[in-house]
């Protein structure tokens, strides 16, 4: 009896042992008195994870993150560690004040408004005299999780210590790289004077650098990054000026009149040969909004044939130009039917198009201004008796334009067929989307979310034995994959349903 008593209590103390070794060790209960007490006596700092119950990285972290062993060797020796949820329900108050829960109320509070909680996860280091010493916001992988924990005790890293100390041009820049990047969530001001100082100091090759352009872009509010921009492009050779990096900066910073007027003047300048170039033609087109940008509008509306061979793409040309007539005689007048709560006149706004650009043009510049004016009464005015005129306006531009299968398929078209199917009455048009999901589901024949959806369209519209083999598809799929999870149950409780003939869409009536 004694040896099996023995063997039992190694078995637990082993379990316990490779249990804690196991991620991090999280302290139960809700007493910052006693955590305080614990990391003083033990001579450890504190790591709070600051999340909220509604993050998805905060549960990605607790999920994926602080589970792995290599996380908890690096935090429990050197961590109490503690969750704070920070969205945590206001406790009922108490006669004496003195409920541990309100009180551990208060503490995340204070927490939250003494420290600037406000993103999430947020993760907080206090060292062993409850004095904080690191703030770090936003998920983080495994590696950088784990160089967190180290960055937490090295007060050159210490995000407080670098509030308290930060000086120009005492810090290695390389160290001042690393820097912005850690604290561009958690305290942006910080890391525009770091940016600042590091864009500054570096040699002017450096700004060539891919990251370098990104934190000009970033940091732009700062009227120093902004003028090391304007300088790096003033004095680039008019060649360079399109190549893809330099192309992306001066886009991200048109709104600047510097340097929109570097653009302007470059494609003023810009020859017949030097035009027929990919690059040059996509930095055209960014800088052509309207048909007063005649270099440009002409390039796209007379050229389109030597534009589209040059950038291998059937109808590039043609879609710059319908994008820039509707920007000059379109948009406008849809903006003011949109003051004054009418109806725009297509009709009228079609043979205004045809007079100046041709009747092909006209036609199809409709397809998209209807599709957007009846999205926006559904979406944006709440108007949902237009939905059948939505649904005809976008098929009737998918069908013409083809852009679903093309980049659109494997999400946006989804989402669409999916409200088409929520919303939609007109079995012709639940076909027309079911033909699309199909066209998808052979391209992604193992992803259930698409196959729920073309299943779905074929119901209601009436194609129920149809309807129910490519559900129970669906669910196999997802059996495979997660047959615990609640896609699991929800394609079970379909198939039901269609079995018993019953609706499975929303059943609220057009307003």
């Amino acid at each position: 009896m004694m040896k099996r008593l023995t063997v039992i209590l190694a078995i637990i103390i082993i379990g316990a042992t490779a249990s804690h070794a196991q991620g991090i060790s999280f302290e139960p209960g809700q007493n910052w008195g006693e955590v305080l007490s614990k990391a003083k006596t033990e001579h450890k700092y504190i790591f709070i994870d600051c999340y909220a119950s509604w993050c998805g990285p905060c549960k990605a972290m607790a999920a994926d993150i602080f589970p792995l062993k290599e996380v908890g060797e690096a935090y429990n020796k050197a961590f109490i560690s503690i969750k704070m949820r920070m969205d945590l329900p206001q406790p009922p108050d108490s006669e004496d004040g003195n409920s541990i829960n309100w009180i551990w109320y208060r503490n995340i509070k204070d927490i939250e408004e003494q420290y600037s909680i406000n993103g999430y996860p947020a993760f907080m280091f206090l060292d062993p005299n409850g004095k904080p010493v690191h703030k770090v916001i936003g998920y983080l992988d495994k590696a950088a999780f784990i160089q967190l924990a180290a960055d937490a005790q090295n007060p050159d890293k210490q995000y407080y210590t670098i509030v308290k100390n930060f000086r120009p041009n005492t810090l290695d820049t390389a160290d001042e790289k690393g820097l912005i990047r850690l604290f561009a969530n958690s305290d942006t001001a910080l890391a525009g004077r770091i940016a600042q100082d590091y864009l500054t100091r570096i040699p002017t090759n450096q700004l060539n650098i891919r990251g370098t352009r990104y934190l000009m872009v970033q940091f732009q509010h700062i009227p120093a990054v902004l003028a090391i921009a304007e300088n790096y492009i003033q004095k680039l050779p008019k060649a360079d000026l399109p190549k893809e990096g330099n192309a992306y900066l001066i886009e991200a910073l048109h709104k600047y009149p510097q340097f929109n007027a570097v653009a302007q003047a470059y494609i003023k300048d810009l020859s017949e040969k030097e035009l027929y170039n990919k690059n040059v033609i996509e930095f055209v087109a960014h800088f052509t909004e309207t048909t007063d940008d005649k270099k440009g509008f002409s390039l796209f509306y007379l050229h389109s044939a030597r534009v589209n061979a040059v950038m291998g793409q059937k109808g590039y040309a043609e879609g710059e130009a319908r994008r820039i007539i509707t920007n000059t005689l379109v948009e406008p007048s849809i903006k003011t039917t949109k003051k004054v709560n009418i109806t725009p006149n297509f009709d009228s706004l079609q043979n205004v198009v045809a007079k100046k650009y041709g009747a092909k043009y006209a036609k199809d510049l409709m397809y998209g201004p209807k599709m957007g004016w009846y999205q926006y009464l559904v979406f944006n005015k709440n108007q949902s008796k237009y939905w059948p005129n939505f649904i005809a306006a976008k098929i009737a531009a998918y069908q013409r334009f083809r852009i679903d299968t093309i980049y659109n398929a494997d999400g946006g078209l989804n989402s669409i067929c999916w409200a088409f199917f929520q919303h939609g009455t007109d079995k012709r048009q639940l076909l027309i989307a079911a033909g699309w999901m199909k066209e998808v589901n052979e391209k992604h024949p193992n992803y259930s979310t698409y196959i729920d959806t073309y299943a779905c369209l074929l119901y209601k519209a009436g194609l129920v034995d149809f309807a129910i083999r490519t559900e129970t598809l669906a669910l196999q799929v997802e059996k495979k994959d997660s047959p615990n999870g609640q896609q699991f149950v929800y394609l079970q409780n379909t198939i039901d349903k269609m079995k018993k003939g019953e609706p499975i869409w929303d059943e609220k009536e057009y307003q």
